[in-house]
């Protein structure tokens, strides 16, 4: 198994270089934190944003339409197509959530009359168009202070490359503190302002030049990464629970929060650090940076290796996704029920919509279980099922077929 470490000493850093060409990022729309508020109207199906702001001829890297606030669900439907045109704006990286429109606003930015808008030809989820944002990265002078990420470490192996880095503060400032605590911190932070971690990677060496056209891959969020949210606990009818916008469901409320390790059996990561993993889909040197965006704006000019941004990484293709132990379920009735170890590997698309942290279960049958590869047991495994694990996400229920079928059968009667 391959492995890398590239490591740097960690130091504070808040300032930019003035004037300084770079990677700026300003935001268009009606949005309160938008970097030119008032500059999206909606008339007739036609949305349309003013970008008169931006000098002819800015050189664009990327320009996204965000939906602050918009709740997604598996049917949403939204075609934009700029006036005119005939194709639609796509989806796009990181995490599908927003439109895909370089092409438009290079465009609109090299003859601001052929900014007539873009029609609304669908929206079956009735997106709250007003409030769409336009971000449009390009390439320009930094003018505005921005807090740059230190201590910028990557470690591959086997076709996987974990990033972790020092985040611009300490939000939760304990290390195992109960959910409550958490929650209030992290609610905290996000009331304060919305800060993200953007994720770039390259196939060459980054700097202020060539960082225009590296790929963004990920949006990391301020103080969430380290901590293993899928750990959480989950209760439907027992007293001491809660809801929380963080996370859905019935929360336990005396439960301490654990962080996540990146190698088998090490310590976990400090809570000061974001973690985001890439998936190599070849072979090759790769380089990646970190930019801080607040409100979704950017500005960066300082890029240093060991700092922001990692030296050259000798990555392999990823056949499959490094599984790490997290946590081991005792059965109540060990002779009869296996064993669970529950195991986490960090995904991307295409196997997951938006990437991040995944579960899987390992199950390790105890002798005494009856069943052959002649006449194999029967078993029926509940993932998000009324009156089984749906209750306790972090407790998997492992009962036998007919006990299913009857349980299913005593809940359709008594709810029918």
């Amino acid at each position: 198994m391959f492995m890398r470490v590239f490591q740097a000493c960690c130091f504070l850093s808040v300032s930019l270089v003035f004037g300084a060409e770079g990677l700026i990022t300003k935001t268009f729309g009606n949005h309160k934190h938008c970097s030119f508020p008032g500059t999206a109207t909606l008339t007739d199906q036609v949305l349309r944003f003013d970008i008169s702001a931006l000098p002819e001829n800015t050189q664009v890297y990327r320009a996204q339409i965000r939906f602050p606030g918009q709740r997604y669900k598996f049917e949403n439907r939204l075609h934009l197509i700029p006036v005119g045109g005939k194709e639609r704006l796509k989806a796009c990286l990181p995490d599908y959530k927003r439109l895909d429109a370089l092409g438009t606003v290079k465009q609109w930015v090299q003859d601001q009359k052929t900014n007539r808008g873009l029609q609304v030809k669908v929206n079956s989820s009735s997106f709250n168009l007003k409030q769409s944002v336009l971000d449009v990265t390009y390439k320009g002078s930094v003018d505005k202070r921005m807090p740059l990420v230190t201590g910028v470490k990557a470690e591959h192996r086997a076709g996987q490359t974990f990033l972790t880095w020092t985040e611009i503060e300490d939000v939760v400032g304990e290390d195992a503190p109960m959910f409550q605590d958490w929650e209030k911190a992290i609610l905290a932070a996000q009331k304060k302002h919305d800060l993200v971690y953007r994720v770039y990677r390259h196939d060459k060496p980054i700097d202020a030049s060539s960082i225009g056209s590296a790929e963004m891959i990920q949006e990391i969020p301020q103080a969430l990464s380290c901590w293993n949210h899928l750990a959480i606990e989950i209760l439907e009818f027992k007293p001491g629970s809660c809801r929380s916008p963080l996370w859905p469901g019935k929360i336990k409320i005396d439960q301490k929060m654990a962080r996540y390790a990146i190698q088998e059996g090490a310590q976990p990561i400090a809570r000061t650090h974001a973690l985001a993993v890439s998936s190599a889909a070849h072979a090759g040197k790769r380089y990646y940076a970190i930019s801080v965006a607040i409100n979704g704006q950017e500005a960066l000019s300082k890029i240093e290796t060991g700092a922001n941004c990692t030296a050259a990484i000798d990555e392999e293709k990823m056949i499959y996704p490094q599984m790490l132990s997290f946590r081991r379920v005792t059965p109540k009735n060990p002779k009869v029920q296996p064993y669970t170890t529950i195991r986490v590997a960090w995904l991307e698309p295409p196997l997951v919509m938006e990437a991040g942290p995944t579960q899987f279960y390992f199950l390790e049958y105890p002798k005494t279980l009856k069943g052959s590869a002649e006449k194999p047991a029967p078993l029926f495994f509940y993932l998000s099922q009324y009156g089984a694990s749906s209750r306790v996400l972090s407790k998997p229920t492992w009962v036998s077929s007919k006990s299913a079928l009857r349980n299913q059968f005593t809940i359709a009667f008594a709810e029918s």
